[in-house]
């Protein structure tokens, strides 16, 4: 077997010998907690590391004595398994010299064994495999191999004539409640997930093809009383009828997994620069009359999906269930991130995005201009004041009438003497007094920043205004 992917059970199971699979195991255990133990200096703390297995395992999920990354580690691991690396000699008890002895790996042993850039997670399931191969059979027949490991599990796996792997299946010890299989189709780039409870005759099927927004799981589950629930599942919904022993429709209902209330709750930007967008949400949703705007912009449709339209450009956009729920910025920016804290300012993000792909394609949301967001959601050109004129007058307007107005705003250089204010970044201001200026960051919208409104003054470098009662 050519193919096999490398720290798998099969792998383990077949293709290495028992020296080198006794060696892998040792320097799991060592890089697991050198991972946990990098930059701590254990001996400060043996108290937390050191005692019975139960004592330790308990200090471990409190959390006693432990920094944060430590504490998400073990997060990660699991307490139990970590104790059980760390018990070197399988005596149930963890010394400070088994400890000090795991506390360190060398770096030729990370390169031979070609872990050095694995995580926590990705260590813990090689040292699970590794455990798991021994004392496995194994059986051939033409092309296709048979793994039968001692914990009752399977594993069936079929190569081409060049050695690869284009099929593989996996089975799961069954249990009276659980049988449990997945089945990878190489060609096909599929993985198939098959749950079944022999006792009730449920079963559940998971077709999986990667990148596809559409994968279903169905279920069919008999009732006590005569009926059977059909369900349709998807990464965004959950659609289930019930019908009953003549197979006649009696209910069925639709369940989304996001929340949209049509509000916008306090969000916290992300990466992507679209500190312009969310400063113009933030100015509306402070009025009345604004919030009117974002709920009229957000409809929910009876299949799941949502339609956000936009008033400026009079354009609407509808994304169903299953990508609110992804929510997914540009394929060609995987690491980048819609603002978090609310599903409904994350719809206006995706329709102000695809609306601005024609404008703007490479990185739609990057970069606006002051007024853009205002005109965008309320379909009205804002009044403008740059370089001090006519921003005492917008001021005054929106401290006379504040449910009237959005206003929007930056400045010309950071002043951190009385908060987060910076250049290069747009702020929505939700309320004037005679003395101050409150504003807001994107970055963090639960937090008013009181700034003194002569100070403002000085530093504002331009304000948008939009009179929300002209707003149809």
């Amino acid at each position: 077997m050519t193919d096999l992917k490398k720290f798998s059970k099969e792998w383990f199971a077949t293709g290495v010998s028992k020296e080198q699979r006794a060696a892998i195991e040792k320097a799991s255990k060592k890089i697991t907690k050198s991972y946990l133990l990098k930059d701590t200096d254990v001996s400060l703390r043996p108290s937390v590391f050191t005692g019975s297995a139960d004592e330790v395992q308990k200090k471990l999920e409190q959390g006693r004595g432990l920094n944060y990354l430590e504490r998400e580690t073990i997060n990660q691991i699991g307490a139990k398994n970590l104790v059980s690396i760390m018990d070197i000699n399988g005596d149930g008890n963890i010394s400070a010299s088994e400890v000090a002895d795991v506390s360190f790996v060398d770096n030729d042993d990370l390169d031979d064994l070609s872990l050095a850039k694995l995580s926590a997670n990705d260590i813990k399931q090689i040292y699970e495999n590794a455990v798991a191969a021994k004392g496995a059979d194994t059986g051939t027949n033409g092309d296709t191999t048979i793994y039968r490991y001692k914990d009752g599990s399977t594993a069936i796996i079929r190569e081409d004539k060049n050695g690869k792997v284009v099929y593989k299946r996996e089975d799961d010890k069954t249990t009276k409640t659980q049988k449990h299989s997945v089945t990878y189709d190489m060609k096909e780039s599929t993985k198939t997930e098959e749950f079944e409870n022999p006792q009730t005759g449920a079963k559940v099927k998971i077709v999986d093809k990667p990148g596809k927004l559409e994968d279903r799981v169905y279920s069919k589950t008999p009732k006590s009383d005569g009926t059977t629930v059909f369900s349709t599942e998807t990464v965004g919904k959950v659609e289930e009828s019930v019908l009953d022993k003549n197979g006649k429709l009696i209910n069925k209902t639709l369940t989304v997994k996001y929340d949209s209330d049509k509000k916008i709750d306090d969000t916290y930007q992300m990466n992507i620069g679209d500190c312009w967008l969310l400063a113009g949400v933030n100015s509306l949703r402070t009025t009345e009359l604004g919030r009117k705007i974002i709920q009229d912009s957000i409809k929910h449709n009876d299949d799941g999906s949502v339609t956000v339209t936009l008033k400026g450009p009079n354009k609407s956009y509808t994304y169903s269930a299953e990508e609110i729920v992804v929510n997914e910025y540009d394929e060609k920016f995987p690491d980048k991130i819609f603002a978090i804290g609310d599903t409904d300012m994350n719809l206006i993000e995706m329709a102000v995005r695809d609306y601005r792909k024609n404008i703007q394609p490479e990185d739609p949301l990057d970069g606006g201009t002051l007024e853009e967001s205002l005109k965008i959601l309320t379909g009205k050109n804002p009044s403008i004041a740059v370089f001090s004129f006519g921003e005492t007058a917008i001021l005054n307007k929106k401290q006379k009438d504040d449910g009237n107005y959005a206003l929007v705003t930056f400045f010309k250089y950071e002043d951190y003497s009385v908060g987060d204010i910076m250049t290069s970044h747009e702020y929505s201001i939700s309320k004037v007094t005679e003395d101050t200026v409150y504003v807001v960051n994107p970055h963090d919208a639960s937090e008013q920043i009181p700034y003194p409104r002569d100070k403002f003054m000085q530093n504002c470098f331009g304000l948008a205004s939009v009179d929300l009662t002209k707003v149809k």
